[in-house]
């Protein structure tokens, strides 16, 4: 029996013009119905002009479409993208798509350590091996902490 692998990406982009609260909220709703269509399950950051975005997939296919089209988007510029293939179950599974808020992160003390992840894909055109664990890391906290980003 062959087992799936599950493809994890997360990238760190900067927007070209400011995005509003409302612009935010409502690339998140498109994007919750666009990822349930393809079985895309993730969240996304959104901080001082900088998007951090995490998306999983057993359909690598679907992955490989949504960031192409992310490169295509002229509202922002990928700075940087790490990628994994994995064995594990999603961490997300249950979120087509949801913006986590900077209060939701400091509740969980994870602000500092998600705003590191980000600075670091921004400022470096590769990243060593311990850097990549600390952000794979971050990703697991978050995802053990679900409860505290459920919308009420």
């Amino acid at each position: 029996m062959k087992v799936l692998q599950l493809k994890q990406l997360i990238y760190i982009s900067k927007e070209i013009a400011l995005f509003s609260k409302s612009q935010v909220d409502a690339l998140v709703s498109s994007s919750q119905q666009k990822n349930k269509a393809l079985k895309i399950t993730g969240y996304l950051y959104y901080e001082n002009g900088y998007f951090l975005q995490y998306l999983e997939s057993y359909n690598h296919k679907s992955i490989d479409l949504l960031m192409n089209t992310l490169i295509g988007d002229r509202r922002h510029t990928i700075i940087n993208v790490i990628m994994n293939m994995s064995n594990r179950t999603r961490r997300f599974s249950d979120w087509s798509m949801r913006c986590i808020q900077k209060q939701q992160l400091t509740d969980i003390s994870m602000e500092g350590k998600l705003i590191d992840c980000m600075e670091s894909l921004a400022n470096k055109a590769s990243l060593s091996s311990p850097e990549e664990m600390k952000m794979w890391y971050a990703m697991d906290v978050i995802a053990n902490h679900k409860k505290y980003f459920e919308v009420e």
